[in-house]
């Protein structure tokens, strides 16, 4: 297969280059230089109408089909017009995004996450989450993390076909903000049982970011785990939201986030190998090789406690190594059931967060 290069150079409104801004051509993505240009290599002779994707933290995302060769063969290489993205509107509870970190007003917002999946099907069981919440941040949380679907394969499931399945949306964001904390409501997993139908996912999608842009105090994270065996979804059929902070999803244990990046990216970080390796790699300075990051990049799965003995020690290293970038999330086993912490998870939850000031 014969092959050429696509060039382009990404300016902000001010006709000034935008570096660091993640540039695709269909599955084929690159990230602009200081000079706001990027060349991709790899394209296909055979690829006329593509997709062109362009996304950079604090700016709308910009998408287009476009036509590489308007006037036929021969195919060569393709120099783009320079293009143009609009800044984005600072939205959230006062949270907007200053190159690879949040801010809060004056302040460095530091992301305190903690792994509560299943909160949203407790919600809609008619159970009171209100303690969960409280003490998620009683141990030093400022986020928690929800699914807004789930296959039966950890003990429960939650379809938003269920009767109800709305209101409990609706009771879960305002619940979360009045425990004074945020929440990421992550849209799709399990695709593959739960939603595989592409024009499903679509409308699903459109709900929920009407139903989620309402409370301020919510981000999304379109998918979990991009490429797992349990999803059925193209990542590339979705356009980046308005009017929400946003990241375009994670990929698998130390694979890169989705392409292009929304608002922030995150990740799952490493699993396996030496316990210097697994919490090293929650700096997202050692998970991936550029600097500054395009985007806040937020580590948000690891090991468990149960899994590194408890030791407060390891679970200080992750929140450290969280902190060279713009915080992360506390991974733990107690979202299963939706239940308080035990004692060692609780500690190892105080200790993850002391550093994410």
């Amino acid at each position: 297969m014969s092959t050429r290069s696509f060039g382009v150079t990404v300016r902000d409104a001010h006709g000034l280059a935008l570096p660091g801004a993640s540039v695709c051509v269909n599955d084929i993505c690159g990230t602009t230089a200081e000079n706001g240009r990027v060349r991709i290599e790899g394209i296909s002779t055979d690829w006329h109408q593509v997709e062109l994707a362009i996304g950079k933290g604090g700016y709308k995302s910009y998408s287009e089909s476009i036509n590489l060769d308007p006037n036929g063969p021969p195919f060569t290489h393709v120099d783009w017009p320079d293009i143009t993205l609009e800044s984005g509107t600072p939205v959230g509870q006062g949270l907007r995004i200053e190159g690879d970190h949040f801010m809060l007003g004056s302040s460095r917002w530091f992301w305190k996450g903690s792994t509560d999946f299943r909160l949203p099907e407790r919600a809609l069981s008619g159970v009171d989450i209100k303690p969960i919440l409280k003490d998620r941040k009683d141990a030093g949380a400022n986020l928690v993390r929800m699914l807004a679907m789930k296959a039966n394969n950890t003990g429960y499931e939650l379809n938003p076909r269920t009767p109800g399945y709305w209101d409990a949306v609706i009771k879960t964001c305002n619940l979360v903000g009045q425990a004074g904390l945020y929440g990421e409501w992550t849209i799709f997993a399990d695709t593959k049982k739960m939603m595989p139908d592409p024009i499903e996912q679509q409308d699903f999608y459109r709900q929920t970011i009407e139903t989620i842009r309402q409370f301020p105090w919510m981000l999304v994270e379109l998918l979990n785990e991009d490429k797992h065996a349990t999803q059925s979804i193209n990542a590339q059929a979705f356009r980046k939201p308005d009017g929400v902070l946003s990241s375009h999803g994670s990929g698998l244990s130390d694979a890169q986030p989705v392409k292009p990046l929304w608002d922030y990216a995150t990740y799952h970080a490493r699993r396996s190998g030496g316990l210097a390796k697994i919490a090293s790699n929650y700096s997202p300075y050692v998970f991936q090789d550029t600097y500054p990051t395009p985007c806040p990049y937020i580590p948000e799965e690891t090991q468990k406690p149960e899994q590194y003995g408890y030791d407060v020690g390891v679970a200080r290293l992750l929140g450290r190594s969280a902190s060279c970038g713009a915080g992360g999330t506390y991974h733990h086993s107690a979202w299963l059931d939706e239940r308080l912490f035990n004692g060692g998870e609780r500690s190892c939850a105080e200790a993850f967060f002391s550093p994410l000031n």
